[in-house]
């Protein structure tokens, strides 16, 4: 004969009421949505206060910019050959040809990744562009966490289920409604691109928000809920962190003086000051290899940048300017 087998009672709720809980409770919500608000800001100075100021920089300095790269490598190039030959010269080395053939060839082999680096923002198209921007990605991140979290991610924000969470939200949180389509395409982009910091940030938004219920008693509940907050007040650091650094950074700084015509004369001349210091470390250094009769190298690939502008294509001032400067 089968004995019935009576299920366990059911564990004893810890009553939410409780003014502890409560306390807790509400320092994770203010804490999350600091996060969403610090996340947010952020997220609108990428995506529309920076594109409007490099587009304003772009529409005044463009030449400017694109001269003074091109004035800054070769700069840097025959001063690095100068430098090396005059070492030599002062080691009472003599300089045959072979030498001179043999420096040349190591300061192209050093100006190697520069020239690919720059190639990649002006020659490449942007289908080329964004393949090796994955190829490097995929070398530098971790597979497994990124899978992981956009598994969880697209749990959370199926279009087929979307609507239906945000209708379920609290009173406080309907307003944020909308935000479900945002990181939903959000999460797409930032799995496309392997970009974990993007997608940790929308699996934490989204998947670490829903409070434990099945507390069994008083003391596990309030160790989860501390927890928490700690946890959220670590990634809310972060994130201030992240959002100060793009305030304090260009291009974002000169959101208000580019507007102003006394501040673009400043800045172009200064630019003007800067590419005319780079011709003449150019012509001291022409001068040096003419004297030594090492000018005449011309087994470099570099000069495939000096050709013309149509190599230096519309991602010039974000790809190379502002994060190289």
């Amino acid at each position: 004969m089968n004995a019935t087998t009576t299920p366990p009672p059911a564990p004893a709720s810890v009553p939410v009421t409780h003014p502890l809980l409560v306390e807790l409770r509400e320092q994770r919500k203010r804490l999350s949505a600091r996060l969403l608000e610090t996340v947010e800001e952020a997220r609108h100075i990428k995506e529309h206060v920076n594109p409007a100021v490099l587009a304003l920089y772009e529409q005044y300095f463009r030449h400017l910019e694109i001269a003074l790269q091109r004035k800054t490598l070769e700069s840097a190039e025959l001063t690095r050959r100068e430098e090396l030959f005059r070492l030599k010269l002062e080691r009472g080395e003599k300089l045959s040809a072979k030498m001179i053939e043999v420096v040349n060839t190591m300061v192209d082999r050093e100006f190697a990744r520069v020239r690919k680096r720059l190639r990649e923002a002006f020659d490449m198209s942007g289908q080329e562009r964004e393949r090796e921007a994955k190829r490097r990605i995929r070398n530098a991140e971790s597979e497994g966490e990124v899978a992981r979290m956009y598994r969880e991610v697209v749990k959370r924000l199926h279009p087929d289920v979307a609507h239906h969470i945000a209708a379920e939200q609290p009173p406080e949180a309907q307003q944020h409604g909308s935000d479900f389509d945002k990181f939903w395409h959000k999460a797409q982009e930032a799995y496309k691109t392997r970009n974990t910091s993007q997608l940790r940030t929308i699996y934490e938004l989204l998947c670490l928000t829903e409070e434990r219920q099945d507390f069994r008693d008083m003391e596990s509940a309030e160790v989860y809920l501390r927890n928490e907050i700690s946890r959220l007040a670590r990634r809310l650091q972060s994130e201030e962190d992240k959002l100060r650094n793009v305030k304090t950074s260009e291009p974002y700084t000169l959101k208000d003086c580019i507007q102003q015509q006394q501040w673009r004369d400043e800045e172009t001349k200064r630019l003007e000051q800067e590419l005319a210091a780079k011709e003449r470390d150019i012509e001291r250094a022409k001068t040096f290899l003419q004297s030594i009769n090492a000018d005449s190298w011309q087994n470099t690939p570099a000069s495939k940048d000096h050709e013309d502008g149509r190599l230096f294509n519309d991602d010039f001032l974000e790809n190379t300017y502002f994060s190289n400067r």
